[in-house]
């Protein structure tokens, strides 16, 4: 009889599949025995910092070399292992550690060495007893923090406080660099969309969208927001254009009628992508009602107004502002901007 949680399948006989996958919290083997494959799954529990203190079968039964502790690991806040009872283990117990029959997933949700004494964190390997990276980080995160400038130093000395899922950058900082990659992004498409007409200005507005979306959050579901969040914004300008007029011929002298649709397309959005409406109408309407009364003097200036804005109203209604940073720069770029050209071409 399988134990609960394995399901058998049949093999062809000269068959010898075997495999390992951890999705999320949960460990799936497969493994053939007597012709047969059988599906088993695993369950990790991590801590507080998110390293693995214990590994279960489907029916919860303990696994793991550790049978004196009950089956379970620990870790120092700098990740040396340890007994489950914080009793420390010397380097040769910690390098003979057994993690084969378990995950070698450990200290913060990275792979364990310990064969080497290491923890590899993806971008860079670090020793835990040294509490330092053994090569340099090419990254100064926080030029504020002097700890950043020691290149090999772990979480700025603080690992109850931080992890680093990376090995170079925390979430905070990625979350930023990924920010200020979609801002360029935006920069480079919404210029491009400008200089075009029609539908080839809606499809390269949904382009620049997708493509700044899907950096900014790494996923696809980010990109199909951020080309419906661009289109958006480029509609409104589109229909703000033939509804209020353009320039000299403009009913809309202060951007009020504007900024009125602005901030019901932003609800709008942000009802559709799981938040608040009044969030999203007060973000987008007031920042189009600020940034199209305050002029840097330059495209660039401009473009640079509006995403400092939406950053800041953002926070203000208890977002990110690196998140804000994003919507004003798109908001600017595949709207004013090309309203802006738009007017330039009558007048000239």
């Amino acid at each position: 009889m399988d134990r609960a949680g394995d399901q058998p399948g049949r093999l062809p006989r000269a068959s010898s599949r075997h495999g390992k996958r951890t999705v999320g919290g949960v460990i799936i083997k497969v493994a053939r025995q007597s012709g047969v494959l059988v599906k088993r799954r695993e369950f990790l529990f991590q801590d507080a910092q998110g390293s693995t203190y214990a590994v279960t079968d489907a029916s919860g039964q303990p696994l793991g070399p550790a049978t004196g502790q009950g089956n379970r690991m620990s870790f120092d806040p700098f990740g040396q292992r340890r007994q489950a009872s914080g009793a420390p283990l010397s380097l040769p117990e910690q390098w003979a550690f057994d993690s084969s029959q378990t995950t070698r997933q450990g200290y913060t949700g990275h792979e364990q060495v310990d064969a080497l004494g290491l923890i590899h964190m993806n971008g860079r390997l670090y020793d835990p007893v040294l509490g330092r990276f053994i090569q340099a980080d090419p990254f100064v995160q926080d030029p504020a923090n002097s700890q950043s400038f020691n290149r090999y130093t772990y979480v700025f000395n603080n690992p109850l406080a931080w992890t680093d899922p990376s090995g170079y950058l925390g979430k905070r900082e990625k979350r930023w660099a990924r920010g200020i990659a979609a801002i360029v992004i935006t920069v480079y498409t919404g210029n491009y969309a400008a200089g075009l007409k029609g539908w080839a200005a809606a499809g390269a507005t949904a382009a620049g969208g997708a493509a700044a979306g899907a950096v900014a959050t790494g996923s696809l579901r980010g990109a199909v927001q951020g080309s419906l969040s661009a289109l958006v914004f480029w509609g409104v300008g589109q229909g703000a254009d033939t509804w209020l007029g353009v320039g000299k011929d403009s009913v809309d002298s202060f951007n009020l009628g504007r900024s009125f649709l602005h901030g019901a397309a932003g609800g709008t959005l942000a009802s559709l992508q799981g938040g608040k409406f009044g969030h999203g109408f007060v973000q987008a309407g007031m920042g189009k009602a600020l940034s199209a009364n305050i002029h840097a003097g330059s495209d660039t200036g401009d473009f640079f107004v509006a995403t400092i804005i939406g950053g800041t109203l953002s926070e203000a209604t208890g977002g990110k502002f690196v998140n804000g940073a994003v919507t004003g720069a798109m908001q600017y770029a595949f709207n004013q901007l090309q309203g802006n050209r738009r007017q330039a071409n009558r007048l000239s």
